[in-house]
């Protein structure tokens, strides 16, 4: 191999040893650095630990560390996981005010027909046809009624034909009952009002007809400063069944059938207690009064306050993007949207039950029928939403009262009051009462409800906070101590990765030493003897003036050591007013000195370059080293103590002495 071949290799060695060596001083000096700021626990016990402390601290960082990591293993598995928590709570305040709809079992009033077959050609056979409109669509599936629905359809359009304001809408809103015909007198919390006021009440389309709605949270609004439950409040209704406004019709025997659907329709009412925004023949408790009864109905809500779905819940508050509406959403009256588009797009109408929402032409049931033969899988979907793709997203709302009912019969109480009803009305009478008025009342049974609530098993915020704590458990860490962490990993890494940084480190760290040096030389200027330092300070012992060749001079001894004449030219200005008792002497008050302007001068800028020195800032090393003590350094700069400093001071070169006691 050629001599320049060796000296290049020899050459390249020493580089690189020369750069190991930068960088082994960077990465300590940082980690150093680090250790001497950082508030993470055990940091200081692995860099100053011995031998065996060394290694149990280290055991200690790395079994701690190991628990860390599994722990937040698992924490973020039950964070990714998005589980859900179900709690149930005792609420004792008062609930929401529901919706009570009253429906009456007679959807066709018979003087409206009777009204009809006086002034046109309306027969029982259409009329037979039309009250086929109240059955469900599934239950058309079951019914082998093919003939008479075509015979049906044709009198309708020809009737329809005839009569061109007469449709299947019209006929629904004129045949149902009327508020003023049956409800007699309505009162909420013993205040009598008008049960066809419209701030109080409207009228709803349902499945049996028109309804009548009333809203407990405006008569509460207008009838009451405040709530109130028990029986001796809320809202009271009595209600006239008409039962002379019943339709009938003769079988081919002649004999009088008094409804056609007896499994639909029987004497009385039917009264939904429901959220404001339910729609309540799909989701809520069917309460039933027959004539001649009173219904006390003690309301037990329930709420459901349920994570929406965006945030890891199953339920939802806005309606499907597929099925816009302007109205606030609820499970119910989104599947009975959907159902409804779903007709609307096959059939071209929407049946009756349906048709809450009013979107479309109301099916008369001859297209019902068709609309069920020809597409099965309507029937489907009507008992299983599931099967429309559509209909899936309309699942359970997340904020809504369900209202719960504890109910109470009373028969034959409205006979008892037969002055007080005639009063009312002439023609109730004892056995129109019996035959045809019912009562019902409904309150909140109790200041309370039950609440079922959902949250996050693990959000973002309770991750952290999670986190937050374990850190603080194991390691005493924070965010700061986090990014201080990173900061010293990226300053290693730059040291790592750039020779020029690992240079300028091991050149500061030099510059540094040599500062530290020129600290020691300066400080050592002015520190006493060793010898002298750890001693109790004595009592100052002073003679009295005596003549010399330079002048007048105080001599005092301050740590045994005399200052004279010879010694010292001059000392500083000082005016001591002390009284020392010892043998009953007592010392002469402001003493005198001779003045020397040049000695005072120099030790003006001797006392500004230690005040200088004073206010220096040292790293723990440099700080240890000057001030003799093996303590660990919180920070990584401290200033020197100036009162050790001025406690130590004793003199420089012979020339000053600086008086303290």
């Amino acid at each position: 191999m050629a001599l320049p071949q060796i000296k290049w290799l020899i050459n390249w060695l020493k580089e690189i040893d020369i750069r190991r060596s930068l960088m082994k001083h960077a990465i300590k000096r940082e980690f150093l650095q680090m250790m001497g700021t950082t508030k993470l626990h055990g940091c200081y016990r692995l860099y100053a630990g011995k031998t065996y402390g060394h290694l149990f601290w280290l055991l200690m960082a790395i079994s701690t560390g190991v628990i860390f990591v599994i722990i937040i293993a698992a924490l973020t598995k039950q964070y990714k996981a998005g589980g859900v928590r179900t709690q149930v709570e005792i609420v004792y305040d008062y609930a929401d005010g529901p919706s009570i709809t009253i429906c009456s079992h007679n959807p066709v009033r018979r003087d409206y027909i009777e009204e009809l077959k006086r002034t046109t050609n309306f027969s029982n056979e259409l009329l037979m046809y039309l009250l086929h409109a109240f059955l469900r669509p599934e239950q058309f599936v079951e019914m082998d009624i093919m003939d008479s629905l075509l015979e049906g359809e044709r009198l309708l359009q020809d009737y329809m034909f005839t009569h061109k304001n007469f449709t299947m809408e019209s006929f629904v809103k004129e045949a149902s009952f009327k508020c003023e015909e049956a409800f007699v007198q309505c009162a909420f919390e013993g205040i009598i009002f008008d049960c066809c006021n419209e701030r109080y009440s409207a009228a709803v389309l349902t499945d049996l007809g028109y309804c009548l709605q009333f809203d407990w949270n405006k008569l509460s609004k207008d009838f009451s400063s405040s709530y109130h439950f028990g029986s001796v409040h809320g809202f009271q209704v009595m209600l006239d069944y008409q039962s002379y406004n019943e339709i009938y019709l003769v079988n081919y025997t002649g004999s009088r059938i008094r409804q056609p659907f007896l499994n639909n329709f029987e004497p009385g009412f039917r009264l939904y207690v429901h959220d404001k925004d339910i729609i309540s023949y799909v989701s809520s408790e069917v309460l039933v009064v027959s004539p001649n009864n009173k219904l006390s109905a003690g309301l037990k809500p329930i709420k459901y306050h349920f994570l929406d779905r965006s945030k890891g819940g199953t339920c939802r508050n806005a309606w499907p993007s597929a099925l816009p509406h302007n109205f606030t959403y609820s499970s119910s009256a989104c599947k009975v949207t959907c159902i409804a588009r779903y007709f609307i797009a096959n059939c071209g109408c929407i049946p009756l039950q349906y048709n809450v929402m009013k979107e479309g032409k109301l099916c008369s049931p001859k297209e019902v029928f068709d609309c069920v033969s020809n597409f099965t899988e309507i029937a489907s979907i009507v008992h299983n939403l599931t099967y429309s793709p559509l209909c899936q997203d309309c699942i359970l709302e997340c904020n809504a009262f369900i209202y719960f009912t504890q109910n109470s019969i009373i028969h034959n109480i409205l006979t008892s009051l037969g002055e007080y009803m005639e009063s009312l009305k002439q023609h109730y009478n004892l056995n129109y009462v019996r035959n045809n008025l019912a009562a019902v009342h409904v309150f909140f049974a109790s200041k309370k409800y039950k609440m079922y609530s959902q949250s996050i098993l693990s959000d973002l915020s309770d991750y952290l906070s999670k986190i937050g704590s374990d850190m603080g458990l194991f390691y005493g860490a924070s965010v700061i101590s986090l990014f201080e962490l990173i900061l010293v990993l990226f300053k290693t890494i730059w040291a790592l990765a750039s020779p020029s940084r690992a240079a300028y480190l091991k050149e500061k760290a030099m510059k540094e030493m040599e500062r530290k040096l020129r600290i020691e030389e300066i400080i050592n200027e002015y520190f006493i003897p060793n010898k002298m330092i750890g001693h109790s300070p004595q009592t100052a012992k002073f003679y009295p003036e005596r003549p010399t060749k330079d002048g007048l001079c105080h001599d005092y001894l301050i740590h045994n050591t005399m200052c004279s004449s010879s010694d010292y030219q001059m000392l500083t200005v000082e005016s001591t007013k002390k009284v020392l008792l010892k043998n009953n002497v007592q010392l002469t008050n402001n003493l005198r000195f001779v003045h020397d302007q040049s000695t005072v001068a120099s030790f003006q800028r001797s006392r500004r370059e230690m005040n200088r020195m004073m206010s220096l800032a040292l790293t723990p090393e440099q700080a240890n080293t000057i001030l003799e003590a093996e303590t660990f350094v919180d920070s990584i700069y401290v200033p020197l103590r100036r009162d050790k400093l001025l406690s130590a001071v004793g003199g420089n070169n012979s020339e000053q002495c600086i008086s303290m006691v």
